[in-house]
């Protein structure tokens, strides 16, 4: 007789070697199988009986996916410290949402806090040697790539000097610390020199790139990756994780000069002479618009550590201060200009601080991005004038379409804002 407590379903089921790869059990991965159905069926206890070996394994999950979670990462820092979780359910349908991380899984490639000022001071002095002979190994490839013939020139001297200068001083400060823990300095420093190596087997072999090429072969991406996580090692060792210091901020302005540099084939400032060419209008304008918007992204990323103005003022010109070493060796009233205007932008930059912490408007993020983005255009605007007068060049662009280099990045940059504040809360993120 079948009673109302004693009722089931009873399977047996042989693999036939006929249809199945193989007639064997993946023990492993039935284990696996009938986990996920216990952690997805809370409350249901799910059995396993192995006859051959002898081994038996029961789950139970009454908290379902939020008990596995809470039981994979026991022990671990997390963060939260307590795991948010939601439901949702529709006449068909249903979501479990689950919010906790496993803080030391992103700790693993952090870096020991370097407290020592003269230690500091050295890490900032190698990644300016470095960075300065980033951009004027660029600066050759614009002005002297006809004289370019092999791997082997003063410009990649200047960049490798600069780049075995940064290891041998960031070994000495880990030695001088006790610090033997591979972090993201040890990691970007070895895929620099793999590229470097590609770099000169492409030379060798390929010969030397020409256009955008330099910018988008594989062994100077490498580089780019390389060199950017040798930078956020200068960034990430800072004394203090919730403050900046002041090599913290340079290295924030020589990681925004990093990007303009992999992506100079769109930069305003470096081809500017697109502006008085008719047909590339939408490239030129384009070009702006993604570096306006790139120093509203990097505003809504710095403001979080409250640095002072003056930091702001510093991270914005030199970001200037590296790109303009692009027309080292071409044109140094060019260079001039660039540093001029780097100065005039950082300090109007300070000023739009200054105000983003006095003022108590509930969108002082929003306008704040706003103010920066339309900066960048309305200062290039200023430029490209001086730019015309200094080429000869008569101006293409009337008066509205001026204009529209500097509302659009306003608008733009509006948006951008948005990415500082809570959606939930609307309370701007703070670090």
């Amino acid at each position: 007789n079948v009673g109302k407590s004693n009722t089931g379903t009873t399977i047996r089921f042989w693999p036939d070697g006929k249809y199945f790869d193989t007639s064997k059990f993946s023990i492993n991965q039935l284990k696996h199988t009938l986990k996920a159905k216990a952690v997805l069926c809370p409350g249901l206890i799910v059995s396993l009986k192995v006859e051959k070996p002898k081994e038996s394994i029961e789950w139970l999950y009454k908290g379902g996916l939020e008990q596995y979670l809470v039981e994979e990462i026991a022990g671990s820092e997390t963060l939260p410290s307590e795991p948010f979780s939601t439901s949702f359910e529709g006449k068909n349908e249903a979501i479990d949402v689950i919010n906790i991380e496993n803080k030391k899984m992103f700790d693993k490639l952090t870096p020991i806090p370097i407290k020592n000022p003269t230690h500091r001071k050295i890490l900032i002095f190698s990644m300016t040697w470095f960075l300065a002979g980033t951009w004027i190994d660029a600066s050759a490839h614009s002005y002297l790539s006809s004289d370019l013939e092999s791997f082997f020139t003063p410009w990649h001297a200047a960049l490798y000097s600069g780049y075995v200068f940064s290891v041998l001083s960031t070994a000495y400060i880990k030695n001088s610390i006790k610090d033997y823990n591979f972090d993201i300095g040890i990691l970007g420093a070895v895929i620099f020199g793999v590229g470097g190596g590609l770099d000169l087997l492409w030379h060798t072999f390929l010969g030397i790139e020409e256009g955008v090429e330099p910018l988008v072969s594989p062994s100077h991406l490498m580089l780019f990756l390389g060199a950017f996580l040798m930078l956020s090692y200068v960034f990430a060792s800072r004394p203090n994780p919730g403050t900046l210091d002041t090599p913290a901020v340079i290295i924030v302005g020589a990681a925004l000069s990093l990007i303009t540099f992999i992506t100079q084939f769109l930069h305003p400032y470096l081809n500017v002479g697109e502006f008085f060419w008719y047909g590339v209008e939408e490239l030129a304008a384009g070009s702006l618009f993604f570096h306006a918007l790139l120093t509203s992204i990097v505003f809504v990323f710095i403001i979080r550590f409250r640095p002072t103005k003056n930091q702001i003022f510093i991270m914005y010109s030199m970001s200037f201060f590296f790109l303009s070493f692009h027309s080292v060796l071409g044109d140094l009233e060019l260079m001039a200009a660039k540093i001029i205007w780097g100065i005039v932008f950082g300090y109007l930059a300070s000023l739009i601080t200054d105000w983003y912490y006095n003022t108590q408007n509930k969108r002082k993020m929003q306008i704040g991005t706003s103010l920066i983005s339309g900066l960048y255009g309305l200062l290039f605007i200023f430029y490209l004038f001086s730019a015309s007068f200094y080429f000869e060049q008569d101006m293409v662009w009337r008066f509205y379409g001026l204009g529209g280099l500097v509302t659009v990045p306003l608008l733009f940059g509006y948006m951008i804002g948005g990415l500082g504040v809570s959606p939930i809360s609307k309370e701007i993120i703070n670090n």
